[in-house]
């Protein structure tokens, strides 16, 4: 009894082991294809975690009051540049053989990059490049941070190559104090209680 019990199971293993090798054998998916995303609307717009957008195709949005640099287009400091569509390997590695270092991702199809006078007018020939502008002290804040008054914990990430110190000292002058100091790998952060 036993016995053909065993049987019995393999047997039923091997008629579904080759049914399935049948089915598989005349199932076609037919040709592959590289997937390559459509860029739409959304390839016009910036958005920030705080709300703020931007249309490229107008420029910067009107900013609140004291969050908007009055830096000249082109002096050195960290500007978005936004790409044409999905970011493709070789536009960054282009950016890179021009000298500049573009790091970090901000939606739709744009990264961060410290650029110089000349960098500046450079990326905005560049053929698959929309748009380029600085980037706003506005965009980097969290919402609950626009309209903050009285004493906050705050947590700020420095932009890359920036002086922990100099943000150390900065914020002891002005009242505040700092909690912790961190580099890692990814960034370097300080925690501060601020007024």
């Amino acid at each position: 009894m036993k016995n053909s019990f065993v049987v019995a199971l393999l047997a039923l293993f091997a008629a579904s082991a080759l049914a399935g090798a049948s089915s598989e054998s005349h199932y076609s998916m037919g040709p592959t294809h590289r997937f390559e995303p459509a860029t739409g609307d959304e390839a016009s717009f910036i958005s920030f975690a705080n709300g703020i957008i931007i249309d490229t195709r107008t420029g910067e949005p009107n900013l609140p009051a004291g969050l908007a640099a009055r830096q000249a287009p082109g002096q050195v400091g960290f500007y978005i540049i936004q790409f044409e569509g999905p970011i493709r390997r070789e536009w960054v590695s282009e950016l890179e053989r021009r000298g500049v270092e573009p790091f970090g991702y901000l939606p739709n199809y744009a990264m961060l990059g410290r650029l110089d006078r000349e960098q500046y007018d450079m990326v905005k020939t560049l053929p698959r490049i929309r748009w380029v502008g600085l980037y706003q002290p506005a965009y980097k804040l969290q919402h609950a941070l626009m309209d903050a008054r009285g004493f906050r914990e705050v947590v700020i990430q420095l932009m890359p190559g920036a002086v922990q110190e100099a943000l150390v000292n900065l914020i002891e002058a002005n009242g505040g104090a700092v909690i912790e100091a961190q580099t890692t790998s990814f960034a370097t952060t300080v925690r501060a209680g601020i007024a």
